[in-house]
């Protein structure tokens, strides 16, 4: 995936607590896979649990994803 390929959605579910699922405006689901760790570093820096996540827009370009709007 490349810059070009960056999707724009939601979240509407985590799997196996670190995989999001998120949901594009074309209805389609990308599944992102977290490391563990890394999965923790993501709740502790939005200081959330992973339920918290569901809803939230986010932005996944093959490497990163962000959050594009604010904290709740």
């Amino acid at each position: 995936m490349n810059q070009a390929d960056t999707i724009t959605g939601k979240i509407i579910e985590v799997r196996d607590y670190g995989t999001l699922v998120v949901v594009d405006a074309d209805g389609r689901l990308m599944p992102v896979p977290f490391e563990h760790r890394a999965f923790q570093w993501l709740l502790e820096g939005e200081g959330c649990s992973a339920g918290d996540l569901a809803g939230r827009a986010v932005s996944y370009d093959g490497d990163t994803l962000g959050f594009v709007e604010d904290r709740p």
